[in-house]
């Protein structure tokens, strides 16, 4: 999808925290796009909403289309990365 709007924020005790990827939150409207799991038996796509990524979380507000043609309101989505940056770090 496309990401509209992106918002940076990032905060720290000093320079060195300022970019660690812990102390990063992002911010964007998406349109567009599609997601495809192994484990679902349907595709999601027709995305649009708002994305806000802090603290290893990603967070999702918005609408969806399931299958090209079953339309689908998402009031909160969140999304814990915490154990796959401990596995990637």
């Amino acid at each position: 999808g496309n990401l509209y709007n992106l918002k940076i924020e990032n905060s720290g005790k000093s320079l060195k925290d300022l970019f660690h990827i812990k102390n990063l939150g992002l911010k964007a409207d998406v349109r567009g796009g599609y997601i495809e799991l192994s484990f679902l038996p349907f595709k999601i796509g027709g995305i649009k909403g708002e994305l806000y990524f802090k603290k290893k979380v990603l967070n999702f507000k918005g609408s969806t289309l399931i299958n090209k043609d079953i339309p689908c309101n998402v009031e909160n989505l969140t999304l814990n990365f915490s154990f796959i940056f401990m596995v990637i770090l």
